[in-house]
């Protein structure tokens, strides 16, 4: 079972903080999730200072074994 991280990070319009972890085992990737989780990953790193340009990486853990390759495809490139 994958361990359960959590980035909190401090919203400058005073709104709840973002936050990006490893979801719960058995989730399902999609094209619209992509987006969302790379939109709040862009979000974090910029928050806490890091340069445009950095590299972030995505993690795959805990996928639905019976996830599509085209689904989890989507996913990725949506990111």
């Amino acid at each position: 079972m994958a361990a359960r991280r959590s980035v909190r990070t401090a919203d400058p319009t005073g709104n709840e903080p973002s936050r990006q972890h490893v979801d719960e085992p058995g989730w399902s990737p999609t094209g619209p999730l992509g987006t969302n989780y790379g939109e709040n990953a862009a979000n974090n790193v910029g928050s806490v200072g890091f340069p445009p340009g950095v590299n972030v990486w995505l993690d795959l853990e805990g996928v639905n074994a019976g996830a599509s390759a085209q689904a989890v495809s989507d996913h990725r490139r949506a990111g």
